[in-house]
């Protein structure tokens, strides 16, 4: 077990990130393709931030919540062609279907559209969604957190690549489930899918860093979490899971 000074040190560690690259988004200097760089790495100091923070003190300071509607800005402001840059800067030719973002992009997305609807805020995930039709990302998934409900995609749509693998069984059971089968496999979910899906991003047993390294933020399961809160689930089976951050709920 982590004593919490070490969350309270990648908290800060990540606030000063962010500030410095929301400080470099407004400066006119630098290449365009610096600052949807720079953009792209405040958001994910943003989710590093509140993710130790909640590791810290069980909660989300409200400088999370107003960083959250910068951070928000900036990067709808992206457009295209900034956002190609950003999916294939340092990675050779290889892109992801629709040259948008990676897998690890995507997966911040949906725990950032998780945060703005466990604290309440409306308007960043409106705006995410807007941006997400700018960009053709058309996710069931990333759809059901924006719409906070579940819509399939109409025959002819194109759906954008968010690994079927790792989330078809969580987009199933959004789609179908009562309360009770979404109850129980969350539950399932919890034990034995969420840390899993982690593989091939920055963020799996990055554990294993820490204490050495102040890089680990902590693991929170934020979808689940949202999704409790959206269908107003009982998660009384899973309350006590140690991924579930219950106190957001």
């Amino acid at each position: 077990m982590l004593d919490k000074s070490y969350f309270k040190i990648v908290k800060e560690n990540n606030k000063s990130a962010l500030t410095k690259w929301l400080t470099l988004t407004n400066d006119n200097q630098i290449s365009i393709e610096k600052n949807a760089l720079a953009k792209r790495q405040s958001l994910y100091a943003l989710y590093n931030y509140c993710i130790a923070s909640y590791s810290y003190k069980n909660t989300l300071p409200d400088q999370c919540k107003l960083l959250l509607k910068k951070v928000i800005d900036e990067i709808t402001s992206l457009d295209k062609e900034d956002v190609i840059q950003i999916a294939t800067k340092g990675r050779g030719t290889k892109k992801i279907r629709y040259d948008h973002f990676w897998f690890d992009d995507t997966l911040v997305f949906m725990n950032i559209l998780s945060i703005s609807i466990l604290i309440g805020d409306e308007s960043s995930r409106k705006k995410l969604g807007a941006f997400f039709q700018k960009m053709n990302i058309n996710d069931n998934l990333l759809n059901f957190f924006v719409n906070q409900e579940f819509i399939a995609l109409r025959e002819g749509e194109s759906p954008f690549d968010f690994r079927e693998k790792k989330f078809g069984k969580l987009k199933e059971h959004l789609r179908v489930s009562t309360q009770k089968e979404l109850e129980k496999f969350l539950k399932i979910y919890l034990e034995k899918i969420w840390y899993q899906n982690l593989k091939g991003t920055g963020s799996y047993n990055l554990h294993k860093q820490a204490p050495k390294y102040p890089k680990f933020p902590g693991y929170w399961a934020l979808e689940v979490a949202a999704i409790v809160k959206i269908k107003g689930l009982d998660d009384s089976s899973f309350r006590d899971h140690k991924y579930y951050p219950d106190r957001l709920v």
